[in-house]
């Protein structure tokens, strides 16, 4: 049951208060039997952010970019929405880029889709959706307060155009869709504001 929490659900007060008791039962794995040792080390992957400092205090989100950038080679190696204040401080704290190479690495790793159908339809897909999922979310609420970042869009459609070679109605799916449409609204929130400003722009200098 606590393999299955730490891995798939997606509310993640529950760390706040067993957290820390949780990664020091991954850390001393060693002491339980095979089985549950092997379990243990396997989750311990995803409790590793727990050792930094203050992870949960979104007033200094320092902690949290450094878990970030270190985490970049794991994203294709796995075994398997931000508040505006803390979306603004992960912009100041060039996290956007940070993001942006997370998803270059996955679709560059998948470069070319049609020859990974097999691994994509393994667990494979779901653990590749649970990073592209919250990293898109992440980054729809940073472009909505960064207009002038319109280079993440290229990375965007490129892991759009990945998403849709996953399998149809496999284990993800809903994951998958659900990726998909925060790229459709990451995109409509760039572009709607420019249009809207473009309009501005010809009601108040075109011609009368």
């Amino acid at each position: 049951m606590v393999d299955f929490c730490v891995r798939y659900c997606e509310n993640l007060e529950y760390l706040i208060e067993h957290g820390n008791h949780i990664l020091e039962l991954a850390k001393n794995h060693d002491t339980f039997e095979p089985s549950v040792s092997a379990v243990l080390q396997e989750i311990f992957v995803y409790l590793k952010p727990l050792e930094a400092r203050n992870i949960f205090a979104y007033d200094d989100i320092g902690s949290l970019v450094e878990v970030i950038s270190p985490s970049l080679e794991y994203t294709t190696t796995l075994p398997g929405a931000k508040a505006p204040y803390v979306a603004l401080l992960f912009y100041a704290a060039d996290v956007l880029q940070v993001l942006i190479r997370v998803l270059e690495q996955i679709y560059t790793y998948y470069e070319q889709p049609d020859l990974h159908a097999p691994v994509l339809r393994t667990l494979q897909e779901l653990h590749c959706c649970q990073i592209i999922l919250p990293t898109i979310q992440i980054m729809r609420e940073m472009l909505s307060f960064a207009i002038q970042c319109l280079d993440a869009i290229d990375h965007l459609i490129r892991t759009y155009n990945l998403l849709h070679y996953f399998p149809k109605g496999s284990q993800a799916a809903n994951e998958v869709e659900s990726a998909k449409q925060e790229i459709i609204k990451t995109r409509w929130r760039i572009h709607n504001p420019i249009n809207r400003m473009g309009n501005r722009y010809i009601n108040h200098y075109g011609p009368k």
